[in-house]
């Protein structure tokens, strides 16, 4: 059995309250104003002008987009005598490391 239709206004003009409410059908649908328009037989200016309107108010329920940060590198800087600075990156290998710190500490000595 099909689902029933949303209800919207059949007057050439909406007020704010019957625009709010479409306006709800179309956030709560999870579809682009474009494709929801197109679903019902609406136009896709008159929702966008009353987003406009309307503030760009949205009803339903809130939409959440998945944030993936970065943290910056972690880099061991060895400030040698001379005055120069030797900047190690977190992925360096440990006997990479171990060579490195080797060889500085027997260049100063």
């Amino acid at each position: 059995m099909p689902k029933p239709r949303p209800q919207f206004p059949t007057s050439l003009r909406w007020n704010a309250d019957e625009a709010r409410h479409v306006l709800a059908l179309v956030d709560s649908s999870g579809l682009s104003v474009e494709d929801f328009a197109q679903r019902h037989g609406l136009e896709r200016q008159r929702l966008e002008r009353w987003r406009r309107k309307l503030g760009g108010q949205r009803g339903g329920a809130a939409k959440f987009v998945e944030v993936i940060t970065q943290r910056a590198p972690i880099v061991v800087e060895v400030l040698l005598p001379s005055g120069a600075t030797v900047r190690i990156p977190e992925s360096v290998d440990a006997d990479a490391l171990r060579a490195i710190l080797a060889a500085v500490e027997q260049a100063t000595c």
